[in-house]
């Protein structure tokens, strides 16, 4: 659902009659949504646990899709994304609770990894299936086809977690603590560490919320003049480089500090954001190894949320995750966006409506501020090294 919308962009520009800033502010609003419920959820999660909110989210989710597929009108479209983005909002906080509850702490690192990898995995697959549906049935059929994918996964979980027996307690988990909303709030929001790793968390997924759920696809047609196809296979690299950082990541935390971790990806990822953006590498191949690179290292974003597992008590861990995964999700909401914005300010009027709509400089410019987040990264992580009591992380 949420990077779907990379794949469609030319379709969606022609049916809706839209530009560049409007895409951008349509994929965002999956964000607004997904953003706005995420302390909500945490809340929600502490108090009532997983099995039940997770179904409801899993058939919303549906709902929306199948109102986005329905749909040739932008505001109609925009109302499906938010339906959409409200009903993605407790899945990966959902799973982060469980891995919390079930695994030791010095486990929590790799469980995390590991559920990105399996996040990323399915991006991997979907985006490159979505956009061979696309070509042979349209946008319409493609997503009612994901909301069919999006049903079979909400039957399977009805299945799945009925039959749990020896593991129903967990599911079910309803703590047997009273949790004051406003304390929780203002312990979780005093906390300084909290806020740095939230923070962390969004900075960290911001390049690759605008480049690969995004404006990556049509950056590299423009860029090196090749079908959306094989645009496609270059961004589903950065994709293929989370599925293996966040999990090769995540063991190395159990013996490596994660500030220590993150700054080092962060470090490489500025360079390699330095070359992508402003240099035409001399083949596509160096460019997806890069990408690839890219997303390795980007993998380090999944480390944000057993830092918060860390300094926080149990009763607390989902709000504060929630804010975690609010940061994250905040990302695109400010990135893609101000991409778009950025291209309409320097793109030529007569070319709104092609498939390429942006010349070279158009997209370096818009760009141009990705490499500064890292830069913001490093410093965010060792302010974390200091103000974290324990010195362990």
């Amino acid at each position: 659902m949420r990077m779907s919308l990379g794949v469609v962009t030319a379709d969606l520009i022609r049916i809706f009659h839209i530009n560049a800033t409007q895409i951008g502010i349509l994929s965002a609003l999956f964000y607004y949504a997904y953003a706005c419920m995420q302390i909500p959820a945490g809340i929600l999660l502490d108090r009532f646990g997983v099995r039940k909110l997770i179904l409801i989210s899993c058939f919303i989710s549906v709902l929306g899709t199948l109102l986005f597929a329905s749909t040739d009108q932008y505001g109609i479209a925009a109302i499906a994304r938010l339906v959409m983005g409200f009903g993605g909002a407790f899945a990966f906080l959902g799973a982060l609770v469980v891995a919390k509850l079930w695994l030791p702490p010095e486990r929590i690192a790799l469980a995390s990894g590991l559920l990105g990898t399996l996040g990323f995995l399915g991006a991997i697959g979907g985006e490159n299936f979505l956009v061979r549906l696309n070509e042979k049935i349209g946008y319409h059929m493609s997503f009612v086809s994901l909301a069919g994918f999006g049903f079979i996964i909400f039957l399977l979980i009805v299945i799945t977690t009925q039959k749990i027996k020896i593991s129903q307690n967990l599911v079910d988990f309803q703590p047997d603590f009273h949790i004051d909303i406003k304390e929780a709030l203002k312990k979780v929001f005093q906390n300084k560490c909290v806020i740095i790793a939230s923070l962390l968390a969004g900075l960290l997924y911001l390049p690759s919320s605008v480049i690969a759920e995004l404006w990556g696809i049509p950056f590299i047609q423009q860029i090196y003049h090749i079908p959306k196809t094989e645009a496609v296979f270059s961004v589903t690299c950065i994709f293929a480089g989370w599925v293996v950082g966040s999990t090769l990541l995540g063991a190395l935390a159990m013996k490596i500090r994660m500030t220590h971790l993150i700054m080092v990806a962060s470090f490489f990822n500025l360079g390699i954001l330095l070359f992508v953006i402003f240099i035409r590498l001399p083949s596509v191949g160096i460019l997806e190894g890069l990408l690839f690179l890219f997303g390795v290292f980007s993998g380090a974003q999944l480390l944000a949320y057993p830092l918060i597992a860390r300094v926080t008590p149990m009763p607390l861990t989902s709000t504060a995750m929630g804010l975690s995964n609010m940061c994250t999700v905040l990302a695109p909401v400010i990135g893609q966006p101000l991409v778009g914005l950025i291209l309409d300010a320097y793109s030529h009027p007569k070319t709104l409506g092609a498939a390429v709509m942006y010349s070279d400089s158009a997209y370096r410019i818009a760009f141009s501020f990705l490499p500064l987040t890292c830069l913001l990264v490093i410093v965010l992580a060792i302010l974390f090294k200091r103000l974290d009591s324990s010195n362990t992380l």
